[in-house]
């Protein structure tokens, strides 16, 4: 079965910043992160937010797209460096639990976001009609039409 892109549904994007906005939370239960594991995806959110406010911008989205994609690097390398950093082992029973569930919690937010994002990219589809860039600068092109003509 080949793989199409215009078969998968058009979602708001709302309950992609809901997504976010949970998954960050727990995340964020134990403070075993850097702060620019919150920074980065409270910025996220704020995209997301201003993408789901705009609903005729298409450059909205588009930056939740390179946003994610950055964060999801990020999250990679951080979630990589501060796993073995951490002194786990000297943590009480009740801190390790809450420490083991941050984790798993980072994991599947990390597994999440190709998906999250191929979702993004059928809304930036829907809303490509906004991202044209016309030339309305008078001069001709190569072929001899105006500059507004594609």
């Amino acid at each position: 079965m080949a793989f199409n892109l215009p078969n998968i549904p058009n979602l708001p994007i709302s309950p992609l910043a809901l997504v976010h906005l949970i998954l960050t939370g727990f995340v964020l239960v134990y403070p075993w992160l850097p702060t620019s594991y919150l920074f980065s995806h409270v910025t996220l959110i704020l995209i997301i937010l201003w993408a789901a406010y705009d609903r005729q911008c298409g450059f909205a989205v588009v930056m939740y797209l390179i946003g994610l994609f950055m964060t999801f690097l990020l999250d990679l390398i951080v979630i990589g460096f501060y796993y073995n950093r951490f002194d786990r082992f000297t943590l009480n029973t009740d801190n390790r639990g809450i420490w083991q569930f941050s984790v798993a919690m980072a994991i599947i937010h990390l597994l999440a976001k190709p998906l999250l994002g191929l979702f993004a990219l059928t809304i930036v589809l829907a809303r490509r009609d906004s991202l044209k860039v016309t030339n309305n600068s008078g001069y001709s092109n190569i072929e001899g039409g105006s500059g507004g003509e594609n």
